[in-house]
């Protein structure tokens, strides 16, 4: 039978944080974080799935091309969250 080491008390002194896109935030708040990008990126699939119905002299009318919709959709929904 095996048994794991204890940590070495200096690697625990030395121990940091897990550290999200290199800012110091809490658990609570990285899960705000992420459920507010899931709900943008939600909404953008819900905005594409009815912009893509439409013909390309209707998405050009909008200022928009069927081939960077899904790109311009996502920065605008990006965007809004800033």
């Amino acid at each position: 039978m095996t048994m794991p080491l204890p940590p070495a008390p200096a690697a625990l002194a030395n121990a940091t944080p897990l550290l999200l896109s290199g800012h110091r935030s809490s658990l609570p708040t990285r899960i705000a974080d992420w459920i507010a990008v899931a709900a943008n990126y939600y909404i953008a699939a819900a905005v594409y799935e009815q912009l893509c119905k439409l013909p390309d002299a209707e998405l050009r009318g909008r200022g928009l091309s069927r081939a960077t919709l899904a790109w311009d959709i996502c920065q605008a929904c990006d965007r809004a969250n800033v």
